[in-house]
């Protein structure tokens, strides 16, 4: 019978698990089975984990090497049997939440939805088409819409400064000179036969290598990837260009502290980084965001965010190493689940002239440095972020802190009430557009409600959600 062939990462998953992880061990053992690939039978012997014992040193019994050889056996396999399934990269992670009961069908099809766009006034358009470069989105629409300007144009004159300005800028990775040429002739016969789809319509536009590209190299930045294509579009570029949604791509420290400045001005922003939490609260992946100093956020983001009554509390997220100058708290809380009172500094007395008041003026009461997240017993639900279990989140609480010396936040979860958080950028996009929220943050690309376009549902989408 055909053994498994084991790679090193089935290897140390199998050592991942045991206390030798930490010693020469595993090494000397994955350099045996380096040597014994030359061979036509690699497999791992109770023979060759006796060797790598002596040079360890280590000592283990018969019954443990054939326990260990028989666990690195069955990962070989496991690898096997992952690798043999055909997954296309559009399907979804398995971990997702269905709250459809056994036996009931929903109906998940979407009309398409029509845009409205609001008129401009551009410039005259000069013999030097270079000027209109700087132009804002909404004044190039209008001039391609008007016809005033071909999409063949503006993509020109964008690929030409690509070309002229990469060799000292080092900016560009991949050139796709053709496609774009080719969508922008595509473009400007749709406008011309009348059909225009909206202000990004014949407008040339640029994303990160992380994104995939049909039929064009998507490195993600490394060189091992420099050749890697990727034979599909990524589902946030097919989702924000369906939706005809208008939206600035970022730098990782530009969008962090643009997102930092627009939460301290009170904004309220839906935050969509990476892979989704698994679990009952939101931790910074799937979360909507605001500024725990605010008075009004608390019901702001229950009546006009969530649509549920003004009174419900929220949550902060605080930098885990600035956990204990704000709350009671001598642990870590990375799950949101340990309720903490929050220390006397930050508290707001309650005048003797108002502590008879009850219900919600007794809670519309300010009663810290921080009311969006503080309980009417002064104790908030803490969730610590530290830097290694979630990058993004903790360099935003960085930036927070660093624009506004508070190093906390208000977290909520990114739904509305009786609907589920949202997992996939086109939920992430249908929320932020059914909501009062300011903006999205749909990593790496920032979204202003102002510069959307018109949102319009048939159905009453609220009447469908049954409240908890």
């Amino acid at each position: 019978m055909r053994q498994p062939e084991l790679d090193r990462r089935a290897f140390m998953a199998f050592f991942s698990t045991t206390s030798l992880a930490g010693t020469l061990f595993p090494g000397v053992l994955w350099a045996h089975v380096q040597q014994r690939g030359q061979l036509p039978d690699p497999t791992i012997t109770t023979e060759m984990i006796a060797e790598a014992e002596k040079i360890a040193g280590l000592e283990l019994t018969e019954e443990e090497r054939d326990q260990m050889r028989r666990g690195l056996d069955r990962n070989a396999a496991a690898y096997e049997d992952l690798r043999a399934l055909d997954i296309p990269n559009e399907v979804p992670p398995a971990l997702l939440f269905e709250p459809v009961m056994p036996g009931v069908e929903a109906d998940m099809e979407r009309e398409e939805i029509p845009l409205r766009v609001s008129r401009q006034s551009p410039p005259a358009v000069s013999d030097d088409i270079e000027t209109l470069s700087f132009l804002p989105l909404t004044q190039l629409a209008e001039l391609v819409r008007s016809r005033q300007v071909s999409s063949e144009q503006l993509t020109t004159m964008y690929l030409e400064r690509l070309k002229r300005y990469d060799p000292k800028l080092l900016f560009v990775v991949n050139l796709t000179e053709e496609l774009a040429l080719k969508q922008a002739r595509r473009a400007d016969q749709e406008i011309a036969r009348g059909n225009y789809r909206g202000p990004l319509h014949g407008i040339p536009w640029g994303a990160k290598d992380l994104l995939a590209t049909r039929d064009y190299p998507t490195s993600w930045g490394a060189e091992p990837y420099r050749t890697q294509m990727i034979h599909e579009d990524a589902t946030v570029v097919r989702r924000l260009d369906e939706a005809g949604a208008v939206y600035e791509q970022l730098d990782r420290k530009d969008l962090l502290e643009r997102t930092a400045r627009l939460l301290a001005e009170e904004n309220v922003v839906g935050w969509f980084s990476g892979r989704m939490e698994f679990g009952p609260r939101a931790l910074g992946a799937r979360s909507v965001l605001g500024d725990a100093r605010s008075s009004r956020m608390q019901a702001q983001m229950n009546l006009k965010i969530k649509f549920r009554e003004s009174f419900r509390p929220f949550a902060p997220s605080v930098l885990a190493e600035r956990a204990s100058d704000f709350f009671e708290l001598d642990r870590d809380s990375p799950y949101m689940l340990l309720v903490a009172p929050l220390k006397e500094e930050h508290r707001i007395p309650i005048a003797e002239s108002k502590k008879h008041l009850w219900g919600i003026e007794k809670l519309n009461l300010k009663r810290s440095e921080v009311p969006a997240i503080t309980h009417v017993d002064y104790s908030a639900r803490v969730q610590t972020v530290s830097e290694d279990f979630n990058p993004n989140y903790y360099d935003l609480l960085r930036a927070f802190e660093r624009q506004t010396g508070c190093p906390l936040v208000v977290n909520t979860s990114f739904n509305v009430r009786g609907e589920p958080i949202v997992c996939s950028p086109d939920d992430a996009y249908t929320c932020f557009m059914r909501t009062a929220m300011d903006y999205l943050v749909l990593w790496p690309f920032l979204l202003d409600k102002k510069a959307q376009p018109d949102w319009n549902e048939e159905d009453d989408w609220r009447s469908k959600l049954e409240l908890d």
